[in-house]
Order: C-alpha cells, then structure tokens, then sequence
C-alpha cells in the first residue's frame, strides 16, 4: 500500500464538498487538509480487515472500495463506495473494531483523516473549535440518519422497497449487484425455474484500457457492457456486476448445453462492441474469460454452484482466456 502526505488545495476541495466538512471555512478546511493524507491501493489490496482496528474516515478520489462481512462461503459484500463518497465517519468519534472488511475492488486512490502519526484528539488538543464543529456536525447528520430510517420504517413498503432497490443496484452501472446474486440467488436456487444455469464473465485485456486510457475510460467501458449485456440478453435471464470488470448472467430455465451456445453469442457480441469513442477512436474487440455452472435442483450442489462458476472463469482465464470453462469442457470462443 502506498501512502503519500498532501495538504494541497485539492485535498481541502475535496474535503469541503462533504457533509462533515461543510461548515467550515477555507482556513479551517486547509487546516484539516493538513492532517489528511493520500493512498493508492491497488485492485483486490485491503485498505483494512474485519476485527481490525483504525480510527479515521475515508474519502474515494477515484476509484471503488467495497465493504465486505465473512470469509470462504460466508463472505457477502455489504456496500460499495465510488469517486466523491465517504464511509467510516464513525471511527472518528470511538475506539473499536471494524465490523466488516475494506478492499479496493478496482486501482483506487483515497484521502484518509487523521492521517498516519496523529490522531484526533491530538488534533483536538491543537484546534479545539475546529473538532468541535466537526463532531456538532457529525451528531447532526447521524440525527437526520435515524430520522430517515424511522420515516422510512413509519411509511413502509414504498421506502423500503426503494431502499432494497439501492441496496442491490451496483452504483457505477445500475445493474443488480453481488448482494443481490447472494441474497436472492445463491442463497434459494430453487425458487427460480429449474435448472438454473449461472455464467460469469471477465474481459481478458481490461487491464489495457486502465493503463492506456484512464479509470474514468474503463468506468465507462464497464458501462457500456452492462447497457449492451441489459439491452441484448433474453428478458427472462438477469444480468448483474459481480465485482470490479466481473459480471453474472442468471439463467433461468436454462440447462448447460444451452447456457454454452448463450454463453458464446454474448462473448461474441462483447467482441463486436464498439467503445472506439470512449478509447479516443482506437479500434478494441473485448476477448472474455467465462465460467458456467449450472444448479439442478439437488441439495448438494445448491450453496456451492455461483461460487464454482466464478472458480471456472478464473481457470479460462489462468489457461490463457478467450475460452468458457464448464464443469465437463472447455470450450474455445469462435469471434468470426
């Protein structure tokens, strides 16, 4: 993990477009920029572990962190935070551990106060009005919080079918999300119409247009394949983001051999999709790594069929990509 000390006008900027911030003045706020600090985190690095202790808040510049709960099979994302959003504002104000873990789902770089080597309440022996107005502040927001779940809990289903909707709705592209595929698919297969069939996809060469473009090109790539997987797959399959450049379609209904032939239209349409505007007119045909699993119906293969899938993608990927992984072959992706 790589951290660098900043305390330049930028960083104050950033730090007076959030509500804890926002009552204070430029003096004050360059007064804080001063304690804040900067870190790159690579995708798949922790920015902390379940049990851990920290004692400051978090700031995405760029990028996107998940917050996650549980290990192995247990594991399940809680929620997710992109460019301009911030999380972990109660670790300012008590001493505990982290109640879940904080992992970079794609090259993210963040802002973090206090920074290393000061905390704050030495920041609060220093500039006394300065914290007070941030935990006046803080104490605020966390009252209209409580207000807004009590409201939301008073008027019932309206709200908090919305709230449902937010919680499973990945933010960078609106489609369902991994709590959702956790929640109400892995979790009850067999409410769906059997056999269910779940495939997972990767871009091969993703890493490229990162490097070559800029994360904001890549954020509108991945749109841009969530629109075209929402807009082109059959209306009874759901398409969701797994994670960072990983995305799940669910096919109900839908038995391996056919989920393979399905499987291989959507790898060639992903081929043939044009994002030249978004690569400043570069020409780049998207080669996928994909992994299918299929849920029969049987007790013993319920809990474990999403995770296989995602097992599978790994290994086409591993053996060299442009290939779906079954359970049974692997079957080599035909672009022309």
């Amino acid at each position: 993990m790589k951290t660098q000390n900043n305390s330049s006008e930028d960083i104050a900027s950033i730090l007076g477009s959030l509500p804890l911030f926002a009552n204070l003045g430029p003096e004050e706020l360059a007064i804080v920029a001063k304690y804040t600090a900067r870190r790159r985190l690579p995708a798949g690095e922790l920015l902390f572990r379940e049990g851990g202790r920290s004692s400051s808040m978090y700031i995405i510049e760029d990028g996107e962190v998940v917050l996650s709960r549980g290990e192995g099979e247990e594991h399940a994302d809680v929620a997710g935070f992109i460019k301009g959003e911030s999380f972990g504002e109660l670790s300012l104000f008590r001493d505990s551990r982290h109640s879940v873990s904080a992992m970079a789902a794609r090259d993210t770089s963040l802002l973090y106060f206090p920074g290393d080597d000061v905390t704050l309440e030495e920041i609060s022996d220093r500039h006394p009005g300065i914290c007070a107005e941030i935990l006046y502040h803080f104490i605020s927001i966390l009252d209209g919080r409580i207000r807004d779940v009590n409201g939301l809990i008073a008027e019932r289903t309206p709200w908090l079918n919305e709230l449902r909707g937010k919680l499973y709705t990945d933010r960078l592209t609106g489609l369902l999300n991994r709590t959702y595929l956790e929640s109400e698919v892995a979790s009850a297969p067999h409410t769906l119409p059997l056999p269910v069939s779940v495939l997972m996809i990767k871009p091969d060469d993703f890493k490229y247009v990162n490097d070559s473009f800029g994360h904001d090109a890549g954020d509108a790539a991945l749109i841009r394949i969530a629109r075209l997987l929402a807009e082109k797959i059959s209306p009874s399959f759901t398409a969701a983001r797994y994670r960072g450049d990983e995305f799940t379609i669910i096919m109900p209904a839908v038995a391996l051999e056919e989920a393979l032939g399905n499987a291989e239209d959507i790898a060639r349409m992903l081929y043939n999709m044009d994002i030249s505007d978004i690569l400043g007119g570069e020409r780049f045909n998207m080669r996928v790594s994909m992994g299918i699993s299929a849920f029969s119906g049987k007790s013993d293969d319920e809990s474990g069929f999403m995770k296989k899938a995602h097992e599978l993608m790994h290994a086409a990927r591993k053996a060299g990509g442009a290939r779906i992984h079954t359970d049974y072959i692997t079957e080599f992706i035909k672009y022309e």
